[in-house]
């Protein structure tokens, strides 16, 4: 009995395989061809800040890094510096300073 049922699903697999590995060999149709995706335009902007303490740069590396395009944020206090690196085609560095300047610091490059 169970060689039986090895001998059917193994019938039953060889039935299939075929559709399957026609199905990968074919060649994808220009509607499933997506198109290719904008390159990235990253860019790299430095703010002069009137950070006070670590809470303020804190404050900043918590809601800065999640505005849309940021892909990396660096915040000195000793410097009073924001430097961000963005992607150009996510945001601007005019939209950057006004969310710094929500915050309540200066955003001045």
């Amino acid at each position: 009995m169970n060689k039986s049922i090895v001998i059917l699903a193994a019938a039953a697999f060889m039935l299939c395989a075929p559709s399957v590995s026609s199905f990968a060999a074919s060649e994808p149709s220009s509607s499933e061809i997506s198109a290719p995706k904008p390159k990235k335009d990253i860019k790299t902007v430095t703010f002069k800040s009137n950070l006070h303490c670590a809470n303020c740069a804190k404050k900043v590396q918590e809601n800065i890094a999640f505005e849309k395009g940021v892909k990396d944020l660096k915040v000195s206090v000793e410097n009073q510096t924001i430097v961000v690196t963005y992607d150009a085609t996510k945001t601007s560095e005019e939209k950057l300073a006004a969310a710094i300047k929500k915050l309540g610091y200066k955003a001045e490059k």
